[in-house]
């Protein structure tokens, strides 16, 4: 690590990960811990995993208030189905 302008550590939040970053540090005091990032949780990629996943709700939470309820509805325009050559409908 001793070639390395910048050390950015995320390591586990488990014991082998908090010892290491201690020695990391001890050796190289410049290094930088992010772990605090994500202390609630295991490691870095289960913080990842659960952000992701609550941003997919909180993203189709979001979808399905846009659908307006069924009394504000107004009356949607279909545009006739044409038949191609091969027998497939098709909108214009």
């Amino acid at each position: 690590m001793k070639n390395y302008s910048d050390i950015n550590l995320f390591l586990d939040n488990d014991s082998a990960g908090i010892k290491c970053k201690s020695q990391i540090i001890k050796s190289f005091p410049e290094a930088k811990d992010h772990s605090g990032i994500y202390s609630n949780y295991k490691d870095l990629n289960e913080f990842l995993i659960h952000r992701i996943k609550n941003d997919e709700a909180i993203k189709f939470g979001k979808q399905f208030e846009k659908f307006p309820e069924p009394d504000k509805l107004e009356e949607i325009k279909q545009e006739p189905e044409i038949r191609n050559s091969n027998g497939f409908k098709m909108k214009r």
